[in-house]
């Protein structure tokens, strides 16, 4: 049929049929040989119906095209499954990070105790990466999976906790460093930490409401006349795979000049 007549039939317009077509969702079924117009089948109407929906949840583009291009049923429902997983995650982040901001607004800054310790000395077999600043805990997660793994196939012992090492001053690209603490081994993936005075302080709760710990810490810091020292080192006390967020324990430690 021809391009006006589908547009009718899926309501939407000329226009919305042809931009899918230049997102790659939508090739015509054939062009007219006379005209050059593009024609659509009957049986593209259903997979057409689903675009609009699964672009207004926000479905990237390539899962919608995947969706458009699965030949069965199982195919499409694989597809559909882990976007579902995908949204229903984003929702939990998104319900987390409001969270964080009601109780910024409501209750205050929180104030978590804070103590100043002298922290021995620890060698960390570490995995490193950069990464834009919004994508800091996913790139911290993967080195940490990266380390263990790598742990394994050395066969280093090693027990929890995890750790990680980030900057103390932001930047719209970062380093971050996630690791093990080790004895013994020596190599360029080995990292000593100093011992040293620190301020420490710990945070409960969802990895969302760490700024707001920081802050504290960081304040604290200020206030006590200490410098602090990069990098900043979170350790990991629960385990995040297995933890539901509101059981997550975050120990904030960072090394000060007194």
């Amino acid at each position: 049929m021809p391009v006006a007549m589908f547009a009718r039939l899926c309501r939407l317009s000329v226009e919305q049929v042809e931009r899918y077509d230049e997102l790659g969702l939508l090739a015509p079924a054939g062009v007219d040989p006379a005209t050059g117009e593009h024609r659509y089948a009957t049986e593209q109407i259903t997979r057409v119906l689903a675009i609009a929906p699964l672009r207004r949840i926000g479905v990237p583009l390539e899962a919608v095209a995947a969706v458009l291009a699965a030949d069965d049923a199982q195919a499409v429902e694989q597809v559909l499954i882990a976007e579902r997983d995908r949204v229903q995650a984003e929702m939990i982040r998104s319900t987390e990070t409001l969270d964080a901001v009601e109780r910024l607004l409501v209750r205050g800054v929180p104030g978590p105790t804070t103590t100043l310790s002298r922290q021995p000395a620890r060698s960390l077999l570490l995995v490193r990466a950069d990464c834009a600043l919004e994508d800091v805990r996913r790139t911290t997660a993967a080195c940490l999976r990266e380390v263990m793994s790598a742990a394994a196939r050395r066969g280093i012992a090693w027990s929890p906790p995890t750790w990680g090492l980030l900057p103390l001053d932001l930047k719209p690209r970062v380093s971050v460093a996630a690791g093990v603490e080790i004895t013994g081994e020596q190599g360029n993936d080995v990292h000593v930490l100093p011992a040293g005075p620190a301020a420490v302080t710990t945070h409960v709760g969802p990895y969302e409401g760490l700024p707001l710990a920081y802050h504290a810490l960081l304040a604290w810091v200020d206030e006590q006349g200490h410098q602090p020292v990069a990098p900043v080192r979170e350790v990991y006390l629960a385990d995040p795979s297995a933890s539901e967020p509101d059981r997550l324990v975050t120990r904030l430690i960072v090394a000060v000049r007194t």
